[in-house]
């Protein structure tokens, strides 16, 4: 199973974690740079990948990009979406 991990309190906005994807290995070409483009493509995603999302201090920034996430864990079950708490 293939791992993506995001660090969002050093990443600080959802546009950047939009850009992280966009050069990740896998991630098409056609890739939009927005939400609907991610969902998208994660949906489509045909073999397992684990999504660690490292969460820590205010996350009132990405409370649309986990919603995103968790919507497509739920329509794509290649998908194992994780939550890691950082308390730092």
């Amino acid at each position: 199973m293939d791992t993506i991990r995001l660090d969002l309190p050093k990443l600080k906005t959802q546009q950047a974690v939009l850009e992280e994807f966009a050069a990740l290995p896998g991630i098409p070409s056609y890739y939009g740079r927005n939400l609907d483009s991610l969902y998208e493509i994660l949906t489509e995603w045909p073999k397992p990948l684990k999504l660690e999302v490292v969460v820590g201090g205010n996350v009132q920034n990405f409370v649309n990009l986990m919603g995103m996430l968790e919507d497509a864990r739920q329509e794509n079950k290649n998908l194992l979406f994780v939550v890691i708490m950082n308390h730092k």
